[in-house]
């Protein structure tokens, strides 16, 4: 794998061979599964810790449900048509079984994997080809249609192993640092002027978690270096704006994943000479 190979231009006919939008591009040698399993290294020491944290119950069987319908549908899908079944829907299963309550009832469960893996991604045409992460779509749809339960208790977070798999991903140079600098730029910004800088608030689990596994997917993240700044901006100020905790934090990044599309066009028009980097450390 050449990952010091020059990214693709925008309109390169090697986007659509990896099954993604043209504004995502992919260095030379990865490939959707690839960049799917990078991201599934890096969650897997969050996963291993809260499982530890939690005794293991509640979780894993959370995982085990989100699993088995975010595996269903991708099959279902793949098999209508004939495309292969991808690591990314365990990666999101996984994402989504740490930020829901412990207390979800398996049915909630169900519905907001189908909803975020169908809606957010499948009738798109699967993953890349969407803008939104399914994860944060199945989580925001869970928080509206159930807010009493969301408010329980989710599995043990910890922010060490999410900057773990941050040091990961852009060691991988599959996400960018400008969006991850942009979002805690953004909280501190946003908490500070509020006049009530909270430092449990910025170093919380879930805004770490948040922040490298959902806001910095580059499906759904801004794809230009001035657009990642902002995106990443927007995120840490929403994420204040709606509250602690991970609901802020979610619809903080699927309000910010709406947006991303337009910051990268206005970026474009501005600096029509902007060359488009690779949605890594560059």
């Amino acid at each position: 794998m050449n990952v010091n190979a020059p990214p693709e231009r925008p309109d390169s006919a090697g986007l659509a061979g990896n099954g993604l939008r043209p504004t995502v591009q992919i260095r030379s040698g990865w490939t959707v599964d690839r960049v799917s399993l990078a991201f599934l290294a890096a969650v897997l020491p969050s996963l291993a810790v809260a499982i530890f944290a939690d005794g293991g119950s509640g979780l894993v069987r959370l995982l085990g449900v989100a699993l088995a319908f975010t595996l269903g549908w991708q099959v279902l899908f793949g098999f209508t048509r004939g495309s292969p079944v991808g690591w990314d829907s365990v990666v999101t299963a996984i994402t989504m079984s740490l930020l829901l309550p412990l207390s979800a009832s398996l049915w909630q469960l169900a519905l907001a994997t189908t909803v975020g893996v169908v809606l957010g991604e499948l009738i798109f045409g699967g993953r890349g080809r969407s803008f939104l992460n399914p994860a944060v779509v199945g989580l925001a749809f869970f928080s509206f249609s159930f807010p009493a339960e969301m408010a329980t208790a989710s599995a043990a977070l910890d922010p060490w192993p999410a900057l773990l798999g941050a040091v990961m991903l852009l060691l991988f140079r599959v996400i960018s640092w400008r969006i991850l600098l942009g979002g805690y730029a953004g909280l501190i910004l946003a908490s500070w002027v509020a006049g009530s800088l909270d430092a449990d608030l910025i170093l919380s689990a879930p805004v770490a978690f948040g922040m490298v596994f959902l806001a910095a997917d580059p499906v759904c993240a801004a794809s230009t270096n001035p657009s990642r700044w902002i995106y990443g901006l927007l995120i840490g100020v929403l994420a204040v704006l709606f509250g602690s905790g991970a609901v802020g934090v979610i619809f903080a990044i699927l309000l910010a994943s709406v947006f991303a599309p337009l910051l990268d066009q206005i970026a474009v028009r501005l600096m029509p000479h902007l060359r488009r980097r690779a949605p890594w450390l560059s």
